[in-house]
């Protein structure tokens, strides 16, 4: 079953011009999944785990494409110059219609017109002028995010800087543990990481405890 995860993204326009932080919501299965418990588990970083980082690249392309769609809207020129969302020069396709480019003509139905009649056609006449992107050939779009604005998304929550509370650790300090087989290495890089986020008193003690209350005898932590 999937879990939902939260993200957040911010867009920064320029110098001193940014978005607050914006909310987002993914779901995780599989391998996403299993390295995201993992993580929270053993407040270990996420971008630790490939598999979190694509699932950051993959939501960063799609929320890159709704902010462009969005900035757009809101006649940002700088996306409309890059993406090529707004109208071309009524003169620009004049000129083209008066040197007789063969695209122009054909884009605005024109190929069938005399000269004469060429001559008085005029872009200013049209109910609506084309966008860029439509009207030139070969036009490829780039992304504002790419050169000029930013784009930051990242996970909503950082466990290796969130505290640690007894319970929470006890609980996975017995699944490690029964986990363990014989095999302590993840237990001590556990109580390693975790110290300085355990304020209940000292992590290697807790293992040790658990350790006991297990019956587990070989499990020792090196002063």
């Amino acid at each position: 079953m999937a879990i939902t995860v939260e993200l957040q993204y911010g867009v920064v326009f320029g110098k001193c011009d940014a978005s607050d932080w914006i909310e987002w919501e993914i779901d995780l299965d599989g391998e996403a999944k299993e390295a995201y418990l993992k993580a929270k588990k053993l407040r270990i970083a996420f971008d630790e785990f490939p598999e979190l980082e694509a699932v950051l690249s993959a939501a960063y392309e799609e929320i890159e494409e709704q902010e462009i769609d969005n900035l757009s809207e809101f006649d940002d020129e700088y996306v409309q110059e890059c993406t090529g969302r707004y109208p071309v020069d009524p003169d620009e396709i004049n000129d083209l219609v008066a040197d007789r480019d063969p695209h122009t003509l054909a884009f605005f139905e024109l190929t069938d017109l005399s000269d004469e009649e060429l001559d008085e056609w005029d872009a200013n006449d049209l109910d609506e002028l084309p966008d860029v992107c439509d009207f030139q050939e070969n036009f490829e779009p780039s992304s504002p995010f790419d050169g000029g604005y930013l784009l930051n998304v990242e996970f909503v929550e950082h466990p290796e800087e969130d505290d640690l509370d007894e319970d929470e650790a006890t609980e996975t300090l017995r699944e490690l543990f029964q986990e363990a087989n014989g095999d302590y290495s993840v237990i001590k890089d556990y109580i390693e990481r975790c110290d300085s986020l355990f304020y209940d008193g000292d992590l290697a003690d807790l293992a040790a405890q658990i350790a006991e209350e297990l019956g587990i005898t070989d499990f020792t932590i090196e002063e």
